[in-house]
């Protein structure tokens, strides 16, 4: 398991590395957010300022990390078939074997043709039931529980291929985004507040990020002290899952690629049988 461990630590790190540097721009570089009240629309239009371009080597990093923990997967079906032949691969088994995740029940059937004479029928068993076509089946997972549902593992692991199936063509792209509203003004209803927006589009300069509307005339602006308590930014992606921080992106993606290399490690160790389907690390419930 030392590969696949190894190439699971490199993703942390540079999920790290990623955060850190992000932190740190964030820091020197704070988005403003300011309000406007347009008094006869009844509505307060929140707006973004000071909005630095995202660096270029954030893609790269994000890249990398999301590269070494699919890695991982297949380093462990490379495993998991020595541990079914007995021996080391040939070139032409060594270039058959991976780890298959996909998203349709003909699409895994393909791949586990062709993999099928190289892994030990009750893992390759065990590798189709957490495929994302099975992440609503309750019969698999049980009552589907934070943070699904779906099923976390099955939906985690598709967005991990997914994205590093992305980069190896394309830059992922993150984007600057201020996605929900963290809460509401003290005492909302009785400035008369109905509802509130967001923006679903990434963060430029001046660019509106938000609605307060009213059913009366709205209160001057400066008893709200600091807006961006109520439009909090972070690093996202374009897509998918935009504004989702992209932080947790990638550690959904790495709990997920964890699951199974703890799923599948006693295989390895012992020759035994893999472990009970693991729902989720209790521990990650932030979506």
């Amino acid at each position: 398991m030392a590969g696949c461990r190894a190439k699971l630590q490199r993703a942390k790190d540079l999920k790290g590395e990623l955060e850190h540097d992000i932190a740190a721009f964030a820091k020197a570089n704070p988005v403003r957010i300011t309000v406007e009240r347009e008094e006869t629309k009844r509505v307060f239009i929140f707006r973004a300022w000071d909005v630095a371009q995202p660096k270029k080597e954030w893609s790269l990093l994000l890249g990398d990390a999301l590269h070494n923990g699919r890695a991982a997967l297949d380093h462990l079906a490379y495993q998991l078939a020595m541990l079914h032949l007995g021996r080391e691969l040939n070139d032409q088994e060594a270039r058959k074997i991976q780890f298959p995740v996909s998203g349709t029940t003909q699409s895994f059937t393909s791949s586990r043709n062709k993999i099928q004479d190289l892994l030990r029928p009750g893992d390759l068993a065990h590798i189709e039931l957490i495929q994302p076509y099975n992440q609503w089946d309750e019969a698999i997972w049980g009552p589907l529980l934070p943070p699904g549902p779906p099923a976390p593992m099955p939906l985690y692991l598709n967005l991990l291929t997914g994205l590093d199936n992305f980069d190896k063509h394309r830059m992922l792209h993150p984007v600057w985004s201020s996605p929900a509203l963290s809460k509401g003004p003290e005492g909302e209803h009785q400035l008369g507040i109905t509802s509130m927006s967001t923006s679903d589009q990434p963060l430029e300069e001046g660019a509106e990020i938000g609605r307060w509307f009213f059913d009366r005339t709205p209160p001057e602006t400066h008893n709200i002290a600091d807006p961006s308590l109520f439009y909090p930014v972070h690093i996202s992606l374009r897509s998918p899952h935009f504004g989702t921080r992209v932080g947790r992106i990638l550690d959904n993606c790495i709990t997920a690629a964890e699951l199974v290399l703890d799923m599948f490690e006693p295989c390895i160790t012992t020759g035994s049988q893999p472990t009970s389907l693991p729902y989720w690390n209790t521990d990650q419930i932030e979506l």
